[in-house]
């Protein structure tokens, strides 16, 4: 089942529905600083169903009280190509950029190209048809996760989050160091 949503909160909602498509080829959605948009699931966007292919332009800024600050995942296609940016959003003080719900993927539809960023949160394998788009090693670089100590791997062609407890232990004293001294 479907975690509860509320639409009014969200910048833009992406309806369950074969008929609901949202393409975007450039701007922006949220503001880079100023965290304007909030909701519990989906700050920046929430895709119920229907299709997503987003190519250019950013999502950042928003956040969000449950998951994904940025973009919540939670039915339908969520596509990229070109030099798309999803990051700087947040789950209350935590980066939280675009939340996969359930093993939801991420169909990768062209070339990743410079500039291109997107924050992840999910587990396992978050990608499909990432090498056969011409996307290798170097394209790796475009994606990040966002839980801490979460390491970008390619596996049998596709992105895959796996979590490092070495990278998770260094950053979580990282981090303690750098709030206490």
């Amino acid at each position: 089942s479907s975690p509860p949503i509320a639409p009014p909160d969200i910048a833009i909602y992406v309806a369950a529905g074969s008929t609901s498509v949202f393409t975007m080829s450039g701007g922006a959605i949220g503001g880079e600083d100023t965290f304007t948009n909030t909701s519990a699931r989906g700050g920046g966007m929430y895709v119920a169903g229907g299709a997503v292919t987003i190519s250019s332009g950013s999502i950042s800024g928003n956040t969000a009280t449950v998951n994904g600050g940025g973009v919540y995942l939670n039915a339908g296609t969520f596509s990229v190509k070109g030099n798309p940016i999803i990051s700087g959003n947040k789950l209350n003080d935590s980066d939280s950029n675009l939340y996969l719900y359930n093993g939801k993927t991420i169909k990768i539809v062209g070339k990743l190209t410079d500039g291109a960023s997107i924050g992840l949160t999910g587990k396992d394998k978050i990608t499909e048809d990432y090498t056969t788009n011409g996307n290798g090693e170097t394209e790796k670089a475009y994606f990040f996760g966002d839980v801490l100590g979460t390491v970008v791997a390619i596996v049998n062609g596709e992105i895959y989050l796996q979590v490092s407890l070495k990278d998770a232990w260094n950053a979580a004293v990282q981090a303690s160091l750098d709030n206490n001294g």
